[in-house]
């Protein structure tokens, strides 16, 4: 698995991740948001350098492991009640998102914003709701009572699920995880 070969190779280095992590990133500048501490932007990875790699795994990765236990979630999916998440778990989710970016070479600078992200808590609700993902719940779903409830209030989680990526049985980090493995029979090679 990746991330017990990059275990291994950063402790065969007989370094800490800390270590390792400030001697092998590259132009490595950490944002750290006061909530979680998890640096979520403005860092990146050599993929080249392996050692860059492994330490770019161990100070942005694994720090955002722990996202199930914070995400504080406040909605309520049988009333279709949106809510909110955790600072924290939504600091981690950027975090995975902005690895997975320096890992490929891109920018580490995606940002989430209030707006945005409370119109995709709406989104991900209606899709919780239904038990299935769609980028269009208005025409799958028409007389559905939380499609008609978003439609009532504004439409935003209809809009947020036409201009998302979408998944179902995951959250947070994880869910990010999924959308880099893309599995399915349809994206078989």
């Amino acid at each position: 698995r990746l991330g017990e070969a990059l275990l291994v190779d950063v402790e065969s280095l007989g370094e800490t991740s800390e270590f390792a992590a400030s001697k092998y990133l590259k132009n490595a500048t950490l944002f750290e948001t006061q909530s979680s501490g998890v640096a979520t932007s403005d860092f990146s990875i050599d993929p080249s350098n392996r050692n860059s790699v492994a330490s770019g795994y161990h100070a942005y990765f694994i720090p955002s492991e722990e996202y199930a236990s914070v995400h504080e979630f406040t909605g309520d999916v049988s009333n279709c009640i949106p809510g909110t998440v955790s600072d924290e778990f939504q600091d981690m989710t950027l975090a995975r998102v902005n690895y997975y970016r320096a890992q490929a070479g891109l920018p580490s600078d995606i940002y989430f914003t209030a707006a945005k992200s409370a119109k995709a808590q709406k989104g991900a609700i209606i899709m919780a709701y239904l038990d299935d993902i769609t980028h269009y719940p208005a025409v799958e779903y028409p007389d559905n009572t939380c499609v008609l409830a978003d439609q009532a209030s504004g439409g935003e989680g209809i809009e947020a699920a036409s201009k998302s990526n979408l998944s179902l049985g995951s959250l947070g980090p994880a869910s990010v995880d999924g959308q880099m493995t893309d599995d399915g029979s349809n994206n078989a090679v």
